[in-house]
């Protein structure tokens, strides 16, 4: 979901909460944490939009004439710019959080660490064990073998 907001700075602008049909909260959405999940193959939300003047620019709080509705006018402060359904493989997601996790520990060790190479050793042959052009039916294989040998 884009509710109109930047991703330059958390919250203090559009945010919103989806609800289910019954008025049950499922998710707030913000700039940076856009994603609601569905648990059903029938996607059935309502968003219930805040729009805020963005004051906290870059943090420094600029004054604004939106805080008065004699100054606000009446141009929409934001719109909604994209809402997505994306079906979402986990073995594949799986896999991926298990590649930038591992990548992202390997960064951080030294280089002469034996750990280090024996992670990248892992990362290596998960990508060999993967198919280019069927990730998901392979994705539970590289994470399998590849990285058991890595923890």
């Amino acid at each position: 979901m884009d509710l109109g907001f930047t991703t330059a700075v958390p919250g203090l602008q559009a945010e919103g909460i989806a609800y289910s049909p019954d008025g049950r909260l499922l998710k707030v959405i913000e700039s940076l944490n856009r994603t609601v999940t569905a648990t059903d193959t029938r996607i059935d939300l309502y968003i219930e939009a805040a729009a805020n003047p963005n004051i906290a620019v870059d943090f420094s709080f600029t004054p604004t004439a939106l805080g008065d509705l004699a100054t606000a006018g009446t141009a929409p402060l934001y719109r909604l710019r994209q809402a997505d359904v994306a079906l979402r493989d986990t073995q594949v997601w799986d896999l991926t959080q298990d590649i930038v996790t591992l990548d992202g520990l390997r960064r951080e060790l030294p280089s002469a660490q034996p750990r280090r190479a024996d992670i990248l050793r892992a990362l290596e042959h998960c990508l060999d064990l993967l198919d280019p052009d069927d990730v998901a039916g392979t994705a539970l294989a590289g994470r399998a073998s590849s990285f058991t040998a890595a923890r």
